[in-house]
């Protein structure tokens, strides 16, 4: 079984590009995506703590 991971964090990037691109190689190399695994999270900022 072959899985398609696709995994955003930011805004510049989107699942359909991801996916597109990885359907493409999939064509190319005679190989099929049996199920897809999308994930769209959020970018973390770090947080810095302080001794007051």
């Amino acid at each position: 079984m072959i899985f398609g991971y696709i995994r955003v964090s930011t805004t510049d990037q989107n699942l359909d590009g991801q996916k597109n691109l990885i359907s493409r190689y999939c064509i190319d190399n005679k190989l099929m995506v049996d199920e897809w695994i999308e994930l769209e999270m959020s970018s973390r900022k770090t947080i810095y703590l302080t001794d007051n």
